[in-house]
């Protein structure tokens, strides 16, 4: 299971709440899509309506694994 765990605008270091777009994943939890790339992979419907602009960082567990992974990205209005 991959699960969402942090949201972080990186210039304020700012904690935000992590909102699904359309309760598309329940408990913060990615779904996994057997579609994607040939092999699978996982989505996170993550709603940005009311962040501000900037770069943020979504943090996320996978399994047991007690790594928090990140992937980082930017909000334009």
């Amino acid at each position: 299971m991959v699960h969402a765990v942090e949201l972080i605008q990186i210039a304020t270091t700012a904690s935000e709440i992590i909102n699904d777009a359309g309760n598309a994943n329940p408990d913060t939890n990615f779904r996994f899509d057997a579609s994607l790339g040939g092999v699978g992979g996982y989505i996170f419907n993550l709603k940005t309506t009311g962040l501000s602009t900037g770069t943020y960082r979504l943090g996320f567990t996978v399994d047991a694994d007690p790594t928090i992974h990140t992937v980082q990205f930017s909000v334009r209005q």
